[in-house]
């Protein structure tokens, strides 16, 4: 891990993270919606004739590569080239008038990402973090419930590194299910115990962006909050896969059991 001190933003932190470990890329995301970001503008900008209009045309510099042509932003002075005229606005902004183009964050730099119009467009609508699908089970539903045969490499570690920084995360369990009413095959499915006061869904979204990034061997992975009770009453007499630590706990009053 890097010195902390090395770094002049938040954003910066979880951008090298991210590099290291797909578990930080949730809250990159999240902060990165959040921050400013500079730009090289092209030119000068054109300013509108009209006076009863505020609007302004913004020209950006592009760098092309293998023939695509990426947009470039940054996130810190630092990565731009010296001397460099540079603007700040809201990355949603930033965005937003790049709609449909290719970008590249921190070009030249040991840490950087490109991002897809794709991707984009996932960012602003929320759809980054949405939840593949909704899980219901219906209690007369005959479940098969047990202890996984085969884990994906990689998945516990990163789980429980993205656990440990969501503060309403208590404890989580890994099973392997059936429910034949909504999938043919068996899947996993991931219990997380929580706060009271968590948002559960916009959690869960979170969560499955790193489902995505680790990969589940093909399998589908549904993400339900544990209660104790219904098909999550299996896992009270396993041993979960991540728990917060009880100073943690302690800490914060976050006791739930």
């Amino acid at each position: 891990m890097s010195d902390s001190t090395q770094f002049e933003n938040t954003l910066e932190r979880l951008l090298e993270e991210s590099g290291n470990s797909v578990a930080s890329r949730p809250h990159f995301y999240r902060e990165l919606l959040l921050s400013n970001v500079l730009i090289i503008p092209h030119g000068a900008i054109e300013e509108s004739d009209d006076p009863g209009r505020q609007t302004a045309t913004l020209k950006m510099a592009a760098i092309s590569h293998e023939g695509v042509d990426y947009v470039p932003f940054f996130i810190a002075e630092k990565f731009l080239p010296r001397e460099t005229k540079y603007l700040s606005l809201p990355a949603k902004t930033f965005f937003e008038i790049t709609k449909g183009s290719h970008l590249i964050l921190n070009p030249g730099a040991q840490f950087g990402k490109t991002f897809s119009p794709e991707e984009v467009e996932k960012l602003l609508t929320g759809k980054m973090f949405e939840v593949e699908k909704e899980f219901q089970v219906k209690n007369s539903a005959e479940v098969i419930i047990g202890n996984p045969k085969e884990i994906p490499d990689r998945l516990l570690p990163e789980l429980s590194r993205f656990f440990r920084s969501e503060d309403s995360v208590l404890r989580a369990w890994l099973g392997w299910y059936h429910n034949p009413e909504l999938e043919k095959e068996p899947g996993y499915l991931l219990a997380i115990e929580t706060t009271r006061s968590v948002d559960f869904r916009a959690l869960a979204g979170r969560v499955s962006l790193v489902l995505k990034e680790v990969g589940t061997n093909g399998r589908y992975c549904d993400v339900v909050q544990y209660s104790g009770q219904g098909i999550t009453g299996y896992f009270r007499s396993t041993h979960p896969f991540y728990a917060k630590p009880l100073w943690a706990r302690l800490k914060g009053g976050l006791l739930g059991w």
